[in-house]
C-alpha cells in the first residue's frame, strides 16, 4: 500500500457516495434539489484516481412528480496539499420528470456533459476512510439551451 503524506493510504480500489443539496438552472429557472453522487474506480497513482461517477439533483415538483437532472462522467481525481482535491470528467447528462414509483411521463435526450468538482478531506483515517466536503457543478446542452446543476455534498469515501 502507498501512504500518502497525510498518513491516509490511497491505492487499489476506490468508492464513494456523498449527500446534499443543490441547485437546477437553465436560462429561465433555478430550483432548489437534494444533491446524491455515487463513484467507483481504481487509483492510477497514490494521488490520482480514474472513476466512473453518477450525480443527481432532483427537485420535487409536487406531492407526485419529481424533475432530476442526472449525470453520468468518467473522471480523474487529483488529491494535493493533504487534503484537498479536484475532479474533471466528461460524460452524458439527462433531464427527466418521473413519479414516486419510478414511472418516467417526460424525458430529454442525452447531451454531452462537463463535470467539474473540488473538495477538502475533514477526517481521514490510516485505514483507507475519508470524510469531506464537495462542491460539484456540471453542465450541458438540452435542446440548445444550456442546463446547470451545481451542489454542495457531505462525502463517505474509501480507498
Amino acid at each position: 500500500m502507498t501512504a500518502d503524506v497525510d498518513g491516509i493510504s490511497r491505492s487499489g480500489f476506490v468508492v464513494g457516495f456523498a449527500l446534499g443539496g443543490g441547485r437546477i438552472r437553465d436560462a429561465q429557472d433555478s430550483v432548489g434539489a437534494f444533491g446524491f453522487r455515487f463513484d467507483i474506480g481504481l487509483m492510477a497513482a497514490p494521488n490520482v484516481a480514474i472513476l466512473f461517477d453518477y450525480a443527481t439533483l432532483a427537485h420535487a415538483l409536487n406531492h407526485q412528480d419529481t424533475f432530476s437532472h442526472d449525470v453520468s462522467t468518467i473522471a480523474a481525481q487529483i488529491f494535493f496539499a493533504r487534503f484537498l482535491w479536484a475532479k474533471g470528467g466528461l460524460g452524458l447528462g439527462h433531464l427527466s420528470i418521473s413519479d414516486a414509483f419510478g414511472n418516467v411521463s417526460a424525458s430529454s435526450e442525452s447531451s454531452l456533459v462537463l463535470a467539474l468538482a473540488a473538495g477538502a478531506e475533514l477526517l481521514q483515517t490510516t485505514g483507507g476512510f475519508a470524510l469531506d466536503i464537495q462542491l460539484h457543478t456540471a453542465g450541458a446542452r438540452y435542446g440548445g439551451e444550456l442546463v446547470t446543476n451545481s451542489s454542495l455534498l457531505l462525502g463517505f469515501n474509501w480507498y
